[in-house]
């Protein structure tokens, strides 16, 4: 390295960091003036593409510094340019240098550490290059990026190749080239392809002019170096100086004590030397005291080397030579619409990176295997085989050619198999495994979500009535509200709108714990009269009844309500009425003389103290007037909130604390009683209406088009548990959980029929991940609809057309938690399917999911779904399979699905055949779905946390595992003995039985599985006595014997997987799994746990319960091959578990014991 470039690289004192992207800070020391030997190499490179040729230290990073610089100021500014160096050390130290020089424009780095190779979505290297100008990274990095179209060849200003002698062979900056450059030059011209700079010391290893040829051709640029101002250059470069080391051998190594063997293999290694590539020693030794003979010396000694080479790589270049001229090795396979591109050098990577991908499995080696076949002349022919989770149409794949050589096959069998996996959808257009959203973890430096979202305040149904009021239409609407009073006589008052309101249910409020009365609601009737003055009497009857209750929220002479409440009788009347009811006697007027009666009296105010309203009891003999408060209480929608009866609450109470008013300064309230209490219920009243409104207008703004048959169930899935409502989203949204996800399962199994589990899996996480159902919500508009305050009647006030009007001009916003929106979401899915069953649910998780259709498990299945998979006629025969059908209950109509769903994914020997891991897929969500449905039908009213914690119970691993070890039939095994009778030579057969398990008819190629299996069965034996009595008859769930069973994961697989090929062989008739799940066992339990209250509870939630707030703490250790476990509570050990086969099992057991002596 020259001075000049040391300083380049001191100029920024801290390293790249080769994750970020920044701006260089401007240099604080002037650059260097350029040689004149650099500009000469400058004037080169701008004149054509060149490689410029000079000794190490004389300067050409700075050159190339130069040539970037008018690059970046001439070329359009959407292009940039690429830096190429073979390290990542290199790369470091020009990235320094390029954002020392050039502060102004971005530079990034590139290297393996930024975890390039999982950038795989275009957006990714959108987001990562945006207004970079300058990309610093390896030869790999652009070649893997250009091989899978992220980036484009034409995109490119300026490639500048650091080391340009590598550009040679199969080295990555000559794919660059070969597979890139030179196919779009002699296309479309010089114009659509970078300007190419090369920099280099050594163009040629060799001395062959022909290398240095390839050099240029391969790079499409001239070699140069400095001629006119040679002289200058010389003056700073500083060749190395050539010492002889004269070596003088020991003696000593050829006394008595040297091993024979050495000397011997030191003769022989000297012959072989001599004979093949060690002819240099010799030259070596010569000492030459001038340059021109050190020159010849050093000609003789590359060409002494190059011999030697080609006699080593004699027959590889030979074989490769007589492939290439055929053609065969120069297959592309290349995707227009990205550029991306396949060729045989990197299909072998390719195939490999695609199993990597897939999901790991324990016994499976998820490597592709290669075999060869050689033909009769000698040819030979690549196969591969993959996994068998890949789809079986494209799990094996042959060479498309017969080659010369194992290693062109092998390119050629994965080349083909990477075509076909392409072609059957499991390959992106850039040539990449299908990941479905693994990026997002890539994503995540550069874009994330947050937990809260800023969204619209809550709509308000009332605007458009409140518009209604404001224009001129048909006439108004009343509805009549009645109010039946156990008891007591019925109270009936109307409300009028200026257009029909929702229909509202009859529906009940709590007037104390113990005393409901049911409110009813009728039908819109107009009103018959058509008088104008009519409307202006109305407002003010309805604020005469609101100001007997609501005097300080309702400001006097404000007459504006959105809704109008009247009394039951002829309009005509209500002049009358008002004049009757509107004002106040003088208390002392009134009771001296007894001009009405007491049942008559309206509210006693003491107008000296504030006018509170009170309730009369009788006169006082001391001028005073015996009264009680009136109740406090609004809100009589809530039971909760109710208190005891026979207190402040019931309106004639004879029982609450007297009050004495003076009665001078006392009226009594014109306003009968009637329609006091009327007043207090009305804002309930109203905010079910709103709740009726806001849950309507959802309705048409989403699922219209749906028909949603109860609007209750909508009301609820949008009510937030914050919202303090009779009913939240809670319950619906479990439900909606296990629909969402059985559908989506379904229809990703049928749609998508090659994609391994591993693909279904991703796809269906991300779909209903709550960041994608927030992110539904939000674009359906859902959160203007949610409802998260509580309703507080106490602060209630008349809703007011203006009021309502302003707002709706100025919208707010408010802030919501995105596990809200989705929750929601799922609250919907699951009061649709409640509503009208899976079609319902289908339709309306396509509204939220509009890139996935959903269609309903019946509908799906009725084209006749059938695998692609041809099964032998003798494996469909096979008696196991009679064995697992009559293990469960179920006679398969294609035996095919069986045979899937009991293949184990070691299981290699069957081709035809995909292993159970797609069938456990959809059989996880089918069984959830079985348990949900079976819970809805026989608890409706059970809590979403009871529910929870009982589909838990029932669908865990240990539990189905015990399921199917416990699943067993008697086979017959018949055997001879030789008679007893010694005169006799017969034999006598022998007939017995012996327990098969269904685990056990499971098809694997993997010895450990069978010890595994083993040693599970050997742990059931033990357990199963215990575990059948907790099931059969026990009060407890038997978590710890559960635990302490341990099984292997393919036990609960099986089950799982056998459930899925009954569902697809059945048509998506669910019935006939529940009844596969019923002949296991599940069923039978979940039913006695239903019935029979049994405790599920886990035991380390239970003693987080009974730890009082206490901090819980598991101590786990190891002896030898066993676990131990000890549990303190707030600091204090509490009991110690040991000799346990796994962590959770001594947890579980330390978390029962600490719980049972905490109890």
């Amino acid at each position: 390295m020259t001075s000049q470039e040391s300083t380049h690289v001191a100029l920024e004192d801290a390293p790249a960091n080769s994750g970020a992207m920044e701006l260089a800070k401007p240099s604080a020391i002037p650059p260097e003036q350029s040689r004149l030997y650099q500009l000469e190499m400058f004037e080169a490179s701008m004149a054509r593409n060149t490689i410029v040729v000079m000794d190490t230290g004389s300067g050409k990073t700075h050159i190339a510094v130069m040539r970037i610089q008018a690059e970046l100021e001439r070329c359009l500014p959407q292009k940039r340019v690429w830096f190429l160096a073979p390290t990542v050390a290199l790369c470091e130290q020009q990235c320094t240098t390029l954002r020392t020089n050039i502060p102004y424009v971005q530079t990034r780095l590139l290297v393996g550490s930024d975890n390039v190779d999982r950038w795989s979505e275009q957006r990714i290297w959108d987001a990562v290059l945006e207004n970079v100008r300058i990309v610093v990274s390896t030869h790999g990095v652009l070649s893997d990026a250009l091989s899978h179209g992220f980036v484009r060849i034409e995109e490119l200003a300026l490639l500048v190749f650091d080391e340009a002698h590598h550009c040679a062979g199969e080295h990555p900056a000559n794919k660059i080239m070969k597979n890139y450059y030179h196919p779009l030059l002699g296309l479309k011209g010089p114009n659509a392809v970078p300007h190419i700079l090369g920099l280099t010391a050594s163009p040629v290893i060799r001395s062959k002019p022909s290398d240095l040829e390839i050099i240029e051709r391969n790079l499409n640029a001239l070699c140069r170096t400095p001629r006119v101002h040679r002289g200058e250059l010389l003056e700073y470069v500083h060749p190395p100086t050539f010492v002889r080391l004269a070596y003088l051998s020991n003696p000593s190594i050829h006394g008595q004590y040297s091993s024979p063997a050495l000397a011997n293999l030191v003769a022989v290694y000297t012959n072989v030397m001599n004979s093949s590539t060690s002819r240099d020693s010799d030259d070596i030794d010569l000492i030459k005291e001038n340059s021109k003979e050190w020159g010849d010396m050093e000609n003789q000694m590359r060409e002494e080397y190059q011999k030697d080479a080609s006699k080593r790589h004699k027959l590889q270049q030979l074989e490769d030579a007589e492939e290439h001229v055929e053609g065969r090795s120069n297959a592309r396979f290349e995707i227009k619409s990205t550029g991306a591109l396949l060729t045989l050098e990197t299909a072998v990577a390719h195939i490999h990176h695609f199993c990597a991908t897939l999901p790991p499995q324990p016994y499976v080696d998820l490597q592709p295997k290669f075999y060869f076949q050689e033909s009769f002349y000698g040819m030979i022919t690549g196969n591969v085989i993959l996994p068998n989770c890949v789809d079986s149409s494209v799990r094996t794949a042959a060479s498309g050619w017969e080659w010369k050589s194992e290693r062109m096959a092998k390119k050629d069998a994965a080349f083909q198999a990477y075509v076909a996996l392409y072609k059957k959808g499991l390959i992106n257009d850039n040539l990449l495994p299908l990941l479905l959203g693994k990026e997002e973890d890539v994503m995540a430096d550069i874009e994330t979500r947050a937990s809260v979202e800023e969204v619209s305040e809550i709509f308000n149904p009332w605007t458009s009535i409140a518009k209604s009021w404001m224009e001129p239409g048909d006439s108004l609407k009343k509805k009549l509200i009645s109010i039946a009073r156990p008891g007591r006589p019925t109270l009936y008052l109307a409300i009028v709108f200026p257009r029909e309101l929702p229909t509202l249910e009859t529906f009940t409020i709590y007037w104390d714990n113990e005393i409901t009365y049911s409110i009813s609601i009728s039908d819109a009737t107009p009103i018959s009269s058509t008088d104008t003055s009519l409307i202006p009497i109305m407002r003010q009857v309805t604020s005469t009844i609101f100001q007997a209750v609501h005097f300080n929220r309702v400001p006097i002479g404000r007459d504006d309500f959105l809704a109008l409440f009247i009394p039951h009788i002829s309009e005509e009347l209500l002049q009358s009425w008002l004049e009757e009811s509107a004002g106040n006697w003088p208390a002392a007027e009134i009771l001296d003389t007894n001009a009405i009666p007491n049942a008559s009296y309206g509210l006693i105010r003491d107008q000296a103290r504030y006018a509170a309203p009170h309730i009369f009891k009788e006169k006082g003999d001391d001028g005073t007037i015996k009264v009680i408060r009136l109740p406090k209480r609004r809100d009589f929608l809530h039971r909760s909130f109710a208190s005891k009866p026979d207190t402040e609450h019931e309106v004639d109470c004879s029982e609450k604390p007297a009050l004495f008013l003076p009665l001078e300064s006392s009226t009594i309230d014109k306003l009968p009683m009637e329609y006091v209490e009327c007043s207090l219920l009305i804002p309930s009243i109203m905010h079910r209406l709103w709740r009726k409104a806001l849950a309507l207008d959802l309705y048409k703004a989403v699922f219209e088009d749906q028909g949603f048959l109860n609007l209750d169930y909508v009301i609820t899935a949008t009510n937030a548990p914050s919202a303090n409502e009779n009913s939240n989203y809670q319950r619906l949204e479990f439900i909606g959980d296990s629909v969402l996800k059985y559908l989506v399962c379904v229809n990703l199994y049928v749609t998508q029929p090659s994609w391994p589990e591993g693909y279904l899996s991703r796809a269906k996480d991300l779909a209903v991940a709550n960041s994608r159902l927030s992110l539904a919500a939000l674009a359906v508009g859902l959160d203007r609809y949610i409802v998260t305050k509580t309703f507080t009647a106490r602060k209630w006030s008349p809703p007011y057309i203006q009021d309502i009007l302003d707002a709706a001009s100025s919208p707010e916003k408010r802030t919501l938690s995105t596990k809200v929106l989705a929750d929601v979401v799922e609250a919907l899915i699951g009061g649709s399917f409640l509503d009208r069953g899976f079609e319902a649910a289908a339709t309306c998780i396509s509204r939220f999911l509009p890139e996935m259709p959903i269609t309903a498990p019946l509908d799906i299945f009725a084209g006749g779904f059938a695998t692609e998979s041809g099964f032998a006629p003798s494996l469909l025969a096979n008696g196991h399979l009679s064995d697992v059908e009559r293990l469960i209950g179920y006679q398969f109509k294609n035996r095919g699905y069986l045979l899937e769903a009991i293949t184990h994914p070691s299981c290699e020997h069957d081709s035809h055949t995909s292993s159970y891991q797609r069938l456990e897929f959809i059989g996880d969500a089918t069984l959830d779905m079985i348990v949900v449905s079976f819970m809805i039908d026989n608890a409706p009213e059970l809590s979403h946390g009871r529910m929870h914690l009982t589909k838990t119970a029932v669908v865990n691993a240990g539990f189905l595992a015990y399921l199917c070890m416990d699943a067993t039939h008697e086979q017959v095994v018949t055997d001879v003995s030789l008679s007893p009778n010694h005169y006799s030579t017969g034999f006598t057969e022998v007939h017995s039985s012996k327990l098969v398990h269904l685990c056990q008819l499971m098809r694997h190629q993997h010895p450990e599985i069978n010890t595994t299996m083993s040693i599970c069965l050997e742990r059931y034996h033990k357990l199963q006595p215990a575990i059948a009595a907790a099931i059969t008859h026990g009060n407890e769930y038997p978590w710890v014997l559960l635990t302490s069973l341990a099984p292997a994961k393919f036990l609960s697989d099986i089950v799982e997987s056998i459930i899925g090929a009954v569902l697809i062989d059945a048509g998506g008739d669910l019935s006939a799994c529940k009844k596969v799940a019923e002949n296991l066992g599940l069923i039978a339990y979940l039913r006695r746990i239903l019935d029979e209250d049994i405790d599920i509870l886990h035991p380390k939630n239970k003693l987080g319960e009974m730890s009082g707030g206490r901090t819980v703490e598991y101590k786990l250790g190891k002896e030898g091959q066993e676990y131990t476990c000890i549990v303190e509570v707030g600091g204090t050990a509490i009991v110690g578990v040991s000799q346990g086969i796994s962590q959770e099992e001594v947890m579980t057991q330390a978390a029962y014991m600490a719980a049972e002596l905490l109890g």
